[in-house]
């Protein structure tokens, strides 16, 4: 029997053809790096303050503090300072100097 090269070479190429793996599209690619938070549905931001604030008061306080710090000087002063006073509760006024003079 006579070979034929282009049925072999046909053959070859659909065996090569089941082999290889398609290349995923950009948009996957750009899928696969961006970062695995999931997003934030409507209230979530809210409730994870809720959840810590009544797990941990503490460390609620000191997030508002730390957010306070990172805000526009003007306008955080009441929220840092409504923040030491709930930390705080009858010492507040000496946490609030003792705050505001560091």
């Amino acid at each position: 029997m006579k070979k034929n090269p282009l049925n072999d070479l046909d053959q070859f190429l659909k065996q090569e053809a089941s082999s290889i793996v398609t290349p995923s599209s950009l948009s996957e690619k750009l899928k696969q790096t961006e970062p695995s938070t999931p997003a934030l549905a409507a209230g979530s931001m809210e409730e994870q303050l809720l959840e810590l604030a009544r797990q941990n008061p503490q460390q609620f306080y000191d997030a508002l503090i730390s957010v306070g710090e990172r805000m526009d000087p003007e306008k955080n002063t009441m929220l840092i300072n409504a923040a030491l006073y709930l930390k705080h509760g009858t010492a507040w006024k000496e946490a609030v100097k003792a705050y505001w003079e560091k």
